[in-house]
């Protein structure tokens, strides 16, 4: 596949900063692109792009990440929905994660997330910051990742209502090829090889219905306070445990060691999921990052300061033995889902136990949370 803007991703990963998960980035957490005004890097076109717009509808369908993805994505100003579906391999039931709606708030920088073929899943409620994976945003960023390879025209077809020039790169393993709409310079398709990776639909810049951003009642309860989400998921004291992402890092070093735990029981998950680690990460180095999954969900970890640590693991457990004051973390599940997070480090022991607590490992939109244990009923060995 050619060098592309990974950073814009989405799938069905999830930011595993709360009991009850964050957004789901279509990754896939998935934020893959769509469209863009590309008039600073489309040869012949003008040498200032137009702001892009702040009401649309559009429907694009989306491989970067694997498996064919179809997603709509409507926004009015700071209202956004997506409703993300992926077709279920053959012979394969659809998952909680194959057909998902999620509502932005990007004024306040708050998210939604509801599973729609999976009714018994939670209302998911998270924060979000930066990008949260605007299709004209996106597709700017894929560019700016081709232009060093030099694109050039090769030809002009209609694609989908479009009339579009045809881009592309040298041919190589980096070989990439777009089709760019004439008319407002946005891309219309995106191929990496012999494979479609992007391609937009429909496009519609009419202000979408308002009642289509109306947040379903089951997410506007309020979302519980952290001592909740603690005590719900743990089944216990929740003074015996830090929010993991949220705690202001301890300024001493502590050797430290992560387990992961099914919530409730807190019995532990020795294996089944995958690890990786960013040890010079901040708020920032999510973006990053280049994730990518087979057919049976084994994740390839790249981007950034990421690399997989599965291989460490001892029974299940990674050792630490002076991590930063800030590294991020980084868990997949194969078909279950995939996320991670920016931890702080807490030093409540030696070692410091940092979990994991998932409600269901098969279904990662069910919900996680990262724990700092403060009390000693969670030892290193158990």
């Amino acid at each position: 596949m050619g060098k592309l803007p990974w950073s814009t991703r989405r799938t069905s990963r999830i930011t595993l900063g709360e009991l009850v998960p964050g957004e789901l980035r279509t990754v896939a957490v998935v934020r893959l692109g769509s469209m863009v005004f590309l008039s600073l890097i489309v040869p012949g076109a003008q040498a200032q792009s137009p702001k892009p717009p702040e009401a649309y509808s559009v429907t694009e369908v989306n491989a970067m990440m694997g498996p064919s993805m179809t997603m709509k994505i409507d926004r009015d100003g700071a209202r956004v929905v997506v409703e993300s579906t992926i077709a279920p391999q053959p012979g394969a039931a659809p998952s909680g994660s194959s057909h998902t709606r999620t509502y932005y708030d990007l004024q306040n920088h708050k998210n939604y997330t509801l599973s729609l073929s999976d009714a018994a899943a939670v209302c998911s409620r998270g924060d979000f910051s930066g990008d949260w994976g605007d299709p004209f945003e996106a597709s700017a960023g894929l560019m700016k990742e081709l232009a060093p390879q030099h694109p050039r025209q090769t030809g002009a077809e209609t694609v989908n209502g479009f009339a579009t020039k045809v881009m592309e790169t040298a041919a190589g393993p980096d070989h990439t090829k777009v089709w760019v709409d004439t008319a407002s310079g946005f891309v219309v398709k995106a191929q990496s090889g012999s494979q479609t990776i992007l391609e937009i639909k429909q496009l519609s810049l009419a202000k979408p219905p308002a009642a289509l951003f109306a947040v379903p009642a089951k997410c506007n309860a309020g979302p519980p306070t952290p001592a909740e989400r603690v005590g719900a998921a743990t089944g216990g004291n929740p003074d015996d445990f830090v929010d993991a992402t949220r705690a202001k890092s301890s300024p001493n070093t502590c050797p430290v060691v992560f387990r992961v735990v099914h919530a409730s029981t807190m019995t532990p998950i020795t294996s089944g999921f995958q690890l990786g680690i960013d040890r010079k990460a901040d708020d920032n180095s999510a973006s990053q990052y280049k994730f990518s999954s087979t057919d049976d969900g084994h994740m390839t970890f790249a981007g950034g300061g990421m690399t997989e640590i599965t291989g460490q693991l001892q029974n299940g457990a990674m050792h630490f033995p002076g991590p930063p004051a800030q590294f991020y973390l980084e868990i997949a599940f194969g078909k279950g889902g995939s996320g991670g997070a920016l931890i702080h480090r807490q030093c409540f022991g030696s070692p410091s136990v940092l979990l994991l607590v998932v409600k269901n490992p098969d279904k990662l939109t069910y919900g996680a949370n990262w724990v700092w244990v403060k009390s000693g009923k969670f030892p290193p060995g158990k």
